[in-house]
């Protein structure tokens, strides 16, 4: 496979583009004989480099990869390994511009898709974001193109996928770590024309963060890897993952209905009960903005002379929905 791929991915890129034709006959030959393709991956990142124009069959081509090599060749299936993620981080580093619509999309990916990733390696991704949003113009995977300096609604949804990983249910939880990437990206914008929802998206994304995550959440990795092992591994790891595929899907009901027809259903409840009750505990206890998270906040939000607007959208959100506010905090708002 490794020789085939290689002169095809060779002739593809000659002239600086990929076409649909070239895309099947290299999707053909990385898998066309069932095997891992963790090796190819530097090929297509290789091939990647060559390019000089946007081609959609190869974006999702190269993101289809990455997710395999990533979630899917390193059991249990759909979680992203720690190892893995510090070794991504370690080949791509801190600067440097990324290809939007295929390395920067594949990194979006892994966490809008993974079960779970660890939060380094997602605050990791917004920190690249943030590279993005300030020096790119490039065009992202569905063929929109980004405005240097500027939240615009292609770059608020980028950042979206990542924050919330798309919506699914339990990925609610906000890191210091990503907080920190968020206010970043925010005093990197301030003053820009930024998409109006910027701002309700920041405050909502940081004061989960201050005040608690809600939500039913899968088990961790360590979790899953404890039901792997049962006696009755072989159906238990088939179900479980068609009960988590279908989550995406469906109503939390729907999800305890589907539990509940496998052996595994007391396992996973039992786990998210447990997570999800000690998440409601926290959650009671942050309403009350005080100690480490209040003078976090405080001394994030002095750094600048003046409220920006995402800042003063944090605040507003604050103010309703925490039971208590630190002075200092009340005094910056009171100033403005």
């Amino acid at each position: 496979m490794g020789q085939s791929l290689d002169l095809l991915l060779d002739d593809a890129t000659r002239d600086g583009s990929i076409d649909e034709a070239d895309v099947r006959a290299i999707r053909r030959a990385l898998y066309g004989e069932g095997g891992q393709i963790g090796e190819a991956m530097r090929l297509l990142w290789a091939a990647d480099s060559k390019r000089k124009s946007h081609s959609p069959e190869w974006s999702k081509l190269f993101v289809e990869a990455a997710l395999d090599v990533a979630l899917r060749e390193t059991r249990p299936v759909g979680y992203f390994p720690p190892d893995k993620a510090q070794k991504v981080i370690e080949a791509l580093g801190e600067r440097g511009e990324l290809r939007t619509d295929t390395v920067l999309e594949a990194l979006i990916a892994i966490v809008e898709k993974a079960q779970q990733v660890p939060t380094e390696f997602s605050a990791f991704v917004l920190r690249r974001m943030k590279q993005a949003v300030i020096y790119s113009d490039d065009i992202t995977a569905s063929g929109e193109k980004l405005t240097p300096g500027v939240i615009g609604l292609p770059e608020l949804n980028l950042i979206q996928r990542v924050v919330w990983g798309a919506g699914d249910e339990g990925h609610l939880a906000v890191s210091r770590a990503e907080a920190e990437a968020l206010f970043d990206i925010a005093d990197a914008t301030a003053g820009a024309p930024n998409a109006p929802a910027w701002d309700a998206f920041f405050a909502g994304a940081v004061g989960n963060y201050l005040i608690g995550a809600t939500g039913r959440q899968p088990p961790s990795r360590e979790r899953a890897f404890q039901m792997w092992e049962t006696d009755y591994k072989a159906d238990a790891l088939r179900q479980f993952g068609q009960v988590f595929t279908r989550a995406r899907q469906m109503q939390a009901s729907d999800i305890r209905g589907d539990l509940n027809r496998h052996r595994l259903s007391s396992m996973v409840e039992a786990a998210w009960a447990e997570d999800n009750a000690a998440r409601a505990a926290q959650r009671a206890a942050n309403e009350r903005l005080v100690g480490e998270k209040a003078d976090w906040l405080v001394d994030r939000i002095s750094r600048n002379r003046a409220l920006s607007a995402p800042e003063s959208a944090l605040i507003a959100f604050l103010e309703r929905e925490a039971k208590e506010l630190p002075q200092a905090l009340r005094e910056i708002a009171a100033r403005g």
